[in-house]
């Protein structure tokens, strides 16, 4: 079950909204929790502590993600490459969590190994 606790803005057509929006997928073949997590701050990058309660120690995770300052940016024949996953690496791992900091406007994928 994934549990958030985020700040909130006001939006013009949605009223409040959660800053961070998150969900997880267990992969107990692979020894692997997945999340993926929004974040719609737009004024900088967001810390958020992912807690690992009742599985073994993380070992490791990979993270990639999506962003940039044009939020109608597109891919097209012409520029396939506008909008590209990157490799992002600001994070630590502790055996009960994971802390990463996320680009404004983004959306992330960090892979934790246990």
């Amino acid at each position: 079950e994934v549990k958030v606790q985020s700040d909130q803005h006001e939006t013009k057509t949605a009223g409040n909204v959660d800053d961070i929006v998150a969900a997880a997928v267990h992969d107990g073949a692979k020894k692997k929790v997945i999340f993926f997590i929004l974040n719609r701050e737009a004024n900088g990058p967001v810390e958020v502590s992912l807690h690992l309660h009742g599985f073994s120690a993380a070992t490791g995770c990979t993270a990639l993600t999506i962003c940039g300052p044009n939020l109608l940016a597109t891919n097209s024949a012409e520029k396939p490459n506008t909008i590209v996953p990157k490799e992002h690496n600001e994070f630590s791992v502790k055996a009960d969590k994971v802390v990463a900091k996320l680009p404004p406007m983004s959306w992330n994928m960090l892979s934790v190994s246990y």
